[in-house]
């Protein structure tokens, strides 16, 4: 994806955070998208993003609107921030600043004598804190915006491991090697050059296959793995030792041009002890997603609907009070994030009609009380539709974890990975699951 055959659906967005005042601009491709950072007509940095999937969906229906063409609404709901959402993702320029210079430090040389370290940087946090959110709607804008030396114009693909990690991760280096959403025969070439091991038995198939892409000598190549976790609850053992020894040595050569970047639920640390060199490299280079302060709060609240008013030229319709409000039913609640923006959602919705914050909030049963009101609702639509079971297979997939991990040597458990069974996330997977089964 070196120059996209097909640009689409640019947007501008503000900077927003501890970088600079060059403009940022989005423009949507074929297997991904391209962040365009300049100063007037000049362009100073890109960052490329390749998607493992095509994120291309219908346009959801806009709540009805009032004769003032009262806006759509700034805020995500349930979803995640992606790079495209950077204009509207506020409160996080402290955490994110200092994953930027943690990014910078990791592409320093070393001096004579010393050892080279890993440039692998491990974003952590519980369920709910918004790391995924972090990562890719606030670090790799910020790369756009403030260019790193030794990571100029960068490729940034993105991988979830799911069930079959090295196939997620050749799907997305075939997707930016051909441009093609559906590689399906290069997917195949690169998964099998990813199982192959050098002399000394360690898999370098992803420095092999980085080091021949279109343009990877203009281009570093950052591979971020969203949901780091998912190698511990969903992949065979060989497919998580494979993963993890891959991502090491690319992470580990000296003077190379891949760097990793993860994001990782904090109660899978214990997992990683499983895997002592991954175990110590996170440890060098882990940085924590820590909860939001009051300030950052107000600003996630207020700014995105600030900025959208002074868009469509109208006043601010969320007052102080609302946002006070919302901020101290939030603060100190664990995996609240997810829960404030679906609140937000909905208030904003409310707005559009003539409903008040206040009354939202009261029909909402708070912050706390939002998604527990959606679920019920989406739980009544699938019963009505026989799809009840859907749930119930879900919620299987989010029981609570067992207080330890199983042997290796534990029958029970054949070919597993050593794991815990994820906890329940009352958030945004459970709920925008349920709510794309019933589309």
């Amino acid at each position: 994806m070196d120059e996209p055959a097909e640009l689409i659906n640019a947007v501008s967005a503000e900077p927003a955070g501890a970088s600079d005042l060059r403009r940022l601009t989005v423009r949507q491709g074929v297997v991904g998208s391209i962040l365009i950072a300049g100063d007037g007509n000049v362009v100073t940095q890109t960052v490329t993003i390749i998607h493992q999937y095509s994120r291309a969906e219908p346009e959801p229906e806009q709540p009805a609107r009032s004769a003032t063409a009262f806006p759509p609404s700034p805020y995500k709901g349930l979803e995640a921030f992606y790079e495209e959402d950077a204009d509207r993702f506020f409160g996080r320029s402290a955490v994110v600043d200092t994953l930027w210079r943690r990014l910078r430090d990791l592409q320093t040389l070393p001096l004579p004598g010393q050892a080279a370290r890993a440039r692998l940087l491990a974003i952590i946090g519980p369920s709910g804190s918004g790391k995924s959110s972090v990562a890719r709607a606030g670090l790799i804008p910020e790369l756009a915006r403030r260019p790193i030396s030794g990571l100029a114009n960068p490729r940034v693909a993105v991988v979830i491991p799911h069930t079959e990690p090295i196939e997620a991760l050749a799907t997305v280096l075939a997707r930016l090697a051909t441009n093609d959403p559906a590689p399906a025969a290069k997917t195949r070439e690169f998964a099998d050059e990813i199982t192959r091991v050098n002399d000394a038995g360690v898999p370098n198939g992803l420095r092999r296959i980085a080091n021949v892409l279109p343009g990877a000598d203009r281009h570093p190549l950052i591979v971020l793995v969203d949901q780091f976790e998912e190698v511990f609850t969903s992949a065979s053992e060989s497919g998580c030792t494979l993963f993890i020894e891959t991502l090491l040595d690319a992470a580990s050569e000296a003077g190379g041009r891949i760097t990793i970047v993860l994001t990782l639920r904090s109660d899978f640390l214990s997992a990683t002890a499983r895997y002592p060199a991954l175990d110590a490299v996170i440890a060098a280079g882990s940085e924590l997603v820590p909860a939001m302060t009051e300030t950052e709060l107000k600003e996630a609240i207020s700014l995105p609907a600030a900025h959208a008013a002074k868009d469509s030229g109208m006043p601010n319709p969320l007052d102080q009070g609302t946002v006070e409000l919302l901020a101290q039913e939030t603060i100190g609640r664990e995996g609240a994030l997810p829960l404030l923006q679906f609140a937000l959602n909905r208030i904003w919705e409310g707005l559009a009609a003539g409903t008040s914050p206040a009354e939202t909030l009261r029909e909402l049963g708070g912050v706390g009380g939002a998604l527990a009101a959606e679920a019920d609702r989406l739980l009544s639509d699938l019963r009505g539709v026989g799809k009840e079971d859907l749930v119930r297979r879900r919620c299987r997939r989010h029981a609570p974890p067992r207080p330890a991990f199983r042997d290796r040597g534990d029958r029970r458990n054949p070919g597993g990975c050593n794991r815990p069974a994820a906890p329940v996330c009352p958030s945004r997977r459970a709920a925008g699951y349920l709510r794309s089964r019933l589309r």
